[in-house]
């Protein structure tokens, strides 16, 4: 009697203990969002949904998972005994606006609260044929190539998570047209990178850690 006991007492503990193949499919109000990031909380883990909207990631029936994607509202998913599930995101309802002038007054970019999105309103004159190239992209190390077609004299990076939240501030002087962005160190999921070049904001990149 007291091995069955033993038995089945292991078998539920592995059971809620163990590792689980959890499976999903991520969905905005008009149908499958593609790319999305699902990271299990208070882990590095994490992986990016498929241009489906699918996903496969390991966890216990203890962890939660948080799915999100820039420009909607972070869902968590208690798993429990959950191990195929939709998970739909909302929309911010309202975005504020905030224009920060760069040292060209001529160029300018929007930055938008609550994701912390950035983009290009247009690019400069200058900065036109000449935008750099990040590759390999999406990079399963982390590790990016930074490619220009010139030199520059100052190059600053920012880097942002999908949160908004700054990681990264890179910043290169005397640049010959290559360097290297390092992102090993962070969990798996999309990235913006935003570049000033001699004093000029180039076009918004975004990258993907998968």
């Amino acid at each position: 009697m007291k091995p069955t006991v033993f038995f089945l007492f292991f078998s539920l503990s592995f059971s809620f203990f163990g590792q689980n193949s959890i499976s999903g499919t991520v969905y905005d109000t008009e149908g499958v969002l593609p790319f999305a990031n699902v990271i299990v909380k208070q882990t590095s883990k994490g992986v990016i949904a498929d241009e489906n909207g699918k996903f496969t990631i390991e966890a216990k029936p203890t962890d939660t998972l948080q799915v999100s994607f820039l420009g909607y509202l972070p869902k968590d998913v208690h798993l429990q005994n959950i191990k195929d599930f939709d998970v739909v995101l909302d929309g911010y309802e309202s975005l504020d606006e905030v224009v920060v002038t760069a040292f060209d007054s001529s160029c300018r970019t929007i930055l938008t609260c609550c994701v912390c999105y950035i983009s290009c309103e247009h690019i400069c004159e200058e900065a036109k044929g000449v935008e750099p190239k990040i590759y390999p992209n999406p990079s399963s190390t982390g590790v990016f190539n930074f490619v220009s077609q010139r030199d520059y004299q100052t190059v600053e990076i920012l880097i942002h998570d999908f949160s908004g939240r700054q990681i990264q501030k890179l910043q290169w002087s005397n640049f010959n047209k290559k360097g290297q962005i390092d992102l090993s160190g962070y969990q798996s999921g999309i990235y913006l990178v935003n570049i000033k070049a001699d004093g000029t904001w180039l076009e918004t990149k975004r990258i993907i850690k998968g």
